[in-house]
């Protein structure tokens, strides 16, 4: 793991450590749920299958994500009632990742947001 650049802005990304959501896990209040024991994170299925690791705050709040942002086209619903949890995620750590400080987010979620919207394009 090197400091890549951000797959949206381009941005110079800074390891850090970071809880297991994949969405939010890079803030740090998201360690600090994470540290207090007060998070559940599941493996889901969303928008054509992609899968993400979501504490459980963001797959409530998934659907309020800005569709322009994901690059999700008009009608299409993505919300948590369009989710598939595939498992709880049983021990989960904190560990080192990739973060945009521009975006604020992971790079796996980056990644997520990317290939959202190049599919959108096919």
């Amino acid at each position: 793991m090197g400091n890549d650049d951000c797959p949206l802005c381009s941005a110079s990304m800074e390891v850090r450590n970071v809880a297991p959501c994949e969405q939010c896990g890079g803030d740090p209040e998201s360690l600090d749920r994470f540290g207090a024991k007060n998070q559940t994170y599941h493996l889901v299925r969303v928008l054509g299958g992609r899968e993400l690791i979501l504490c459980t705050g963001c797959m409530l709040d998934f659907g309020s994500l800005d569709p322009n942002f994901l690059g999700v086209p008009p009608g299409v619903s993505y919300g948590f009632e369009n989710m598939e949890i595939v498992r709880e995620i049983n021990s989960p750590t904190v560990r080192a990742d990739n973060y945009c400080p521009e975006c604020e987010y992971r790079l796996k979620f980056l990644r997520f947001v990317k290939d959202v919207r190049s599919a959108a394009h096919d």
